[in-house]
């Protein structure tokens, strides 16, 4: 979520994180927004983690409680050939 980007970021330097490709934000912000509405949050996930996994052109953001598979596909192709192609 956009709106908690320059959050995150000053989380992590505030806490002493530098992130790589991907990370784990350790004390979330974003989870601990979700704690005032969600009370049973911690009993049904208790192991929920924020992690991170950036790439030169995006960044995305999961909460989940298992660490997430990714893989990397490369550079995407380029398919558009321009004006007038």
């Amino acid at each position: 979520m956009e709106e908690f980007r320059l959050a995150l970021w000053g989380h992590l330097d505030a806490t002493g994180q530098r992130c790589g490709w991907t990370f784990t934000v350790v004390g979330s912000p974003w989870i601990a927004s979700f704690r005032p509405a969600e009370p049973l949050l911690d009993l049904y996930f208790p192991g929920l983690a924020h992690y991170v996994i950036t790439t030169e052109d995006d960044v995305v953001e999961v909460l989940a409680d298992a660490p997430p598979r990714f893989e990397d596909l490369g550079v995407a192709p380029r398919t558009w050939a321009g004006p007038g192609a």
